[in-house]
């Protein structure tokens, strides 16, 4: 394992492990979001749709696709948000600029 030197390192120092659940993972993929988002909406307006796991991927999300949809969910988003299918059952998300 090419990791090995390095935990044992890591052992031999007496260092932490934290669990990755244990770090603020909202926060995080908020700002990501916003960033990704940001980019394909920009100012002109236009609503932009993404897989799921696309989106998941992009953000770094390692969990079910399930707790993927709570946390975009939860994220407040300056945008709105709308989730629906594929003509494959793929999921697929919506962000536009909400109405003003």
């Amino acid at each position: 394992m090419p990791c090995e030197p390095l935990l044992k390192s890591v052992k031999r120092l007496n260092v932490k492990l934290l669990e990755l659940d244990f770090l603020d993972e909202r926060g995080n993929l908020r700002k990501k979001l916003l960033e990704i988002v940001a980019v394909h909406i920009g100012n002109n307006g236009k609503a932009w749709s993404i897989g799921m796991k696309q989106l998941a991927a992009q953000c770094a999300f390692t969990k079910e696709p399930k707790r993927f949809k709570e946390a975009l969910k939860r994220a407040k988003l300056p945008y709105e948000i709308s989730f629906h299918k594929d003509r494959l059952g793929g999921q697929i998300v919506t962000f536009s600029q909400p109405a003003h």
